[in-house]
């Protein structure tokens, strides 16, 4: 599915309505997914993911904590995935000017949609269902094998208007071999830095030394904020220190590890992670090595 299809189900499903109700609204975006191909239904929700992410940002952040539209992390979640669910024209003109929001929820219902999340999930367990497939695995199971086509995530940075902070660099750079290793892993997580200087955006290994590793190295942070590759919360920290983590066991994990570097009594190792934009200048060299390696043979 390309960024096309996504938005034209979204825009025809809220032309189909004459109010925003989001029972009918959620039903309506199951029923235009289940009777598409599998990969069409993991590719909406990686979209819509991507949609979300992007969506992430300190400005959009402060505008609608302004707003009283939320207080916390969840509520951020939800309140973006109702911005996309308002169709593309909406969506864009909020990232490129957070300051229309203000205008947008006055004439709207409640700015959240949670559910939305959930669309796919039905339509992919409907379609094994009308397909009679003896397939197991839900699609959150599925989306675990299942990525993205490299056009199409360039497509959709390509939509979205820059960020008005700077996004540093880690201030590491990971070999060949180590970076390899960081997107073969199958426990990512991302990592939101919020500093004065600028915020950022990283790929972690999701070992709980390596968050340790990851939060220590931070000290300055306002806040940092670490999610699943679905944006599911898994904790943030209010300064140097962990604020809300609700898996008890990976918090004393983290916190075993942590806390040393805490108190001073060790440093932060360099943690095994890179920013969204060393991942990209990563994919850049590798296809631009494809070229090479084609065009030498073709020479050949």
């Amino acid at each position: 599915m390309k960024k096309e299809q996504f938005w034209q189900i979204i825009d025809e499903t809220n032309r189909s309505m004459q109010d925003h109700d989001q029972e009918t609204y959620f039903c309506r975006i199951v029923e235009a997914l289940l009777h598409r191909e599998r990969e069409d239904i993991l590719d909406w929700q990686e979209i819509l993911n991507e949609y979300g992410r992007a969506a992430y940002r300190s400005d959009l952040w402060d505008k609608s904590l302004e707003l009283g539209i939320h207080s916390e992390e969840e509520g951020f979640s939800s309140f973006r995935l109702w911005l996309v669910s308002r169709g593309k024209d909406v969506y864009l003109n909020v990232l490129r000017n957070p300051q229309t929001l203000e205008a947008l929820v006055q004439t709207c219902e409640e700015p959240h949609f949670e559910k939305l999340d959930y669309a796919a999930y039905y339509a992919f367990e409907a379609n094994l269902l009308h397909t009679g497939s003896t397939q197991q695995e839900d699609l959150f199971s599925a989306m675990k094998y299942h990525s993205l086509a490299k056009e199409t995530l360039r497509d959709i940075q390509a939509d979205i208007p820059p960020v008005p902070m700077e996004s540093p660099v880690s201030g590491q750079v990971l070999s060949t071999r180590d970076m390899e290793i960081l997107l073969n892993s199958k426990r990512l997580v991302y990592g939101y830095v919020y500093e004065n200087s600028g915020n950022s955006k990283y790929l972690i290994e999701g070992a709980p030394e390596n968050l340790a590793n990851f939060l220590g190295s931070h000290p300055s942070a306002k806040q940092i904020v670490l999610t699943d590759l679905l944006d599911r919360f898994i904790l943030d920290t209010f300064g140097f220190f962990i604020n809300r983590c609700p898996d008890q066991r990976l918090l004393y994990e983290v916190t075993e590890a942590l806390i040393p570097i805490q108190s001073g009594d060790t440093e932060a190792k360099p943690a095994l992670c890179a920013t969204t934009a060393e991942i990209e200048a990563y994919y850049e060299m590798q296809d631009q090595k494809g070229l090479e390696i084609n065009f030498s043979g073709f020479e050949g």
